[in-house]
Order: structure tokens, then C-alpha cells, then sequence
């Protein structure tokens, strides 16, 4: 399982400013970082490495230090992650 980023709510989430916190720190290991982890951690979700490699060669995800990877696509509150470019039908049994 990978570690992915996404931005839940898109208005006033603080993601964007942690994520940018993240390509700074991103090379120190310590307590900082450590922290910025912490605090990202409400917004990370984890994709197994099969559809990671899907999401990466549409573009719906990009790498981040750490080992995190950040979402580009869309998010439901309900439903996860949503990728509209992914055909549902062999979902369907």
C-alpha cells in the first residue's frame, strides 16, 4: 500500500501549505518532518501499487518525498478517490 495525499476539503484545507512545507523538509529527516507527517496524516489515504502505477501514467498522481505521492484527480467525500478518465464497466459484476 502506498501513501496518497489528497486535498479534502478544497477550500480552507491546509494541504497545499504542508505539501509545500513537505518539498522543503521533505530531505531532513527529524522531528519537523516528523511533525509535518503528523499533520498530514487526515489527508492521506492508501492505493494499492497496481492502480498507483494506472493513476501515475494518466497523470492523477504525482511523487512526493517521503515515500507520499499526492492525488491530482478528484476526491468524493464519500466515495474516495474519483477518477472520471477510468472506465466503471469491469467494476461492474
Amino acid at each position: 500500500m502506498m501513501k496518497v495525499v489528497v486535498r479534502y476539503p478544497k477550500e480552507d484545507s491546509p494541504v497545499d501549505d504542508l505539501l509545500q512545507r513537505l518539498q522543503v523538509l521533505g530531505a531532513l529527516l527529524g522531528v519537523k518532518a516528523r511533525r509535518l507527517l503528523r499533520r498530514l496524516h487526515p489527508y492521506i489515504v492508501n492505493v494499492r501499487r497496481g492502480p498507483l502505477a494506472r493513476y501515475q501514467q494518466l497523470g492523477l498522481v504525482k511523487e512526493l518525498p517521503l515515500g507520499l505521492w499526492e492525488w491530482l484527480g478528484n476526491y468524493h467525500r464519500v466515495r474516495g478517490l474519483h477518477d472520471t478518465a477510468l472506465d466503471p464497466e469491469p467494476l461492474v459484476i
